[in-house]
């Protein structure tokens, strides 16, 4: 599909269709070098300008976030900070690999991810600070052993999910272990998730042809393709002696 231009508001960007194949970009009529990566199941905030430094002129790139994750209108405001940062002659790029962010592509850490959420989800919601003290707990108490390590590796490695909550169902009982498991759970599966790995797999549907959400084994758990709440329409998978579903608030039921 080639190129759009319009003025990105929430309403045009809803209304974008997906890329049936690769990706097009939406350019914001308004702001030069704003604009929407489409692709298939992916919609995300961009910005590009030429950095001058010593002498030297570059084209960079970078992701301001996810649509859904940003309004139209915050997305364009952190656009214009990154632009004239870049117009400036300063490279905002050195700035989030200073704080610790992933660059686009690459697979999160646990701590990331967490950082991320706080801030795109709790903070900006406004949780209470009793929410915030809990998802600290959980994240940064009970599963400190895992801040460090790349999201992809416990899709990777599903048993270490179950592993971990006996292990805090034994030590801290069962009520605290599913807590600490759901929070888990939703800082895992935010949108923005970059790897393949830890996104559910698509398969056509056979009336329509159109992707359709395929429930895969991801973390020990299962994507429920019909986004139930309840268990008994999920599609789960058994891990030792527990069911998880990722889309159930409920976890660790036994069998």
């Amino acid at each position: 599909m080639a190129d759009l231009r319009l003025p990105l508001t929430d309403k045009n960007v809803a209304n974008l269709p997906p890329a049936l194949e690769g990706q097009y970009l939406a350019r914001d009529t308004e702001l030069a070098g704003f604009f929407v990566v489409m692709g298939l199941r992916s919609r995300a905030f961009m910005v590009q300008g030429d950095l001058r430094q010593n002498g030297e002129r570059s084209s960079i790139r970078m992701k301001v976030g996810e649509v859904g994750e940003l309004t139209t209108r915050e997305a364009r405001a952190k656009a214009k900070v990154l632009l004239g940062a870049i117009a400036a002659g300063e490279d905002p790029r050195a700035t989030r690999r200073a704080a610790g962010m992933p660059k686009v592509g690459q697979v999160p850490t646990l701590r990331q991810a967490w950082a991320r959420y706080k801030v795109s989800h709790l903070e900006r919601k406004n949780r209470s600070d009793q929410t915030i003290k809990h998802y600290e707990d959980h994240v940064e108490r009970l599963l400190a052993a895992w801040l460090d390590e790349p999201l992809d590796k416990f899709g990777e490695e599903p048993a270490l999910a179950a592993a971990r909550h006996e292990e805090m169902t034994r030590d801290n009982g069962p009520a605290i272990a599913n807590g600490a498991m759901r929070s888990f759970r939703a800082i895992y599966i935010m949108p923005a998730r970059p790897a393949a790995s830890c996104r559910p797999r698509t398969r056509p549907s056979r009336s329509t042809g159109t992707p359709k959400s395929a429930a895969t084994p991801v973390l020990g758990f299962a994507i429920c393709p019909s986004g139930s709440s309840r268990w008994r329409r999920c599609k789960t998978r058994s891990v030792g002696s527990f069911t998880y579903c990722l889309c159930c608030q409920g976890v660790a039921r036994r069998r």
